[in-house]
């Protein structure tokens, strides 16, 4: 897992913990894959790295055998999460994201 993966993760459930102000670093209706590219540009990676580190994201989800575009539920939720700018709330997207902080 980059460093770059690693500072998203941990900046991401300190705003979920800190009650997901929207907009403020993050979005309530973008899942984790969004949210990371947006961060990597806020950050300054450059486009194609971006690609490689989205790419990482999309492998940890495989390794921990998880759908790669939808790892906490299929389409059908990842859309009315989104739509009702909820995708914050998803106890499967926090408690992954909460035990992958825990590894580092």
């Amino acid at each position: 897992m980059s460093e770059n993966l690693k500072a998203f993760l941990s900046d991401w459930i300190q705003w979920v913990d800190a009650g997901a102000p929207n907009h403020n670093p993050f979005e309530r209706h973008l899942g984790l894959c969004v949210s990371f590219e947006y961060y990597l540009e806020e950050i300054g990676v450059a486009e194609g790295d971006a690609d490689d580190e989205i790419y990482g994201l999309t492998d940890v989800f495989g390794a921990d055998r998880l759908n790669r575009d939808y790892p906490f539920g299929g389409g059908e939720l990842f859309y009315e999460e989104s739509g009702a700018d909820a995708m914050h709330l998803n106890e499967n997207r926090i408690q992954w994201v909460r035990s992958k902080v825990a590894q580092f």
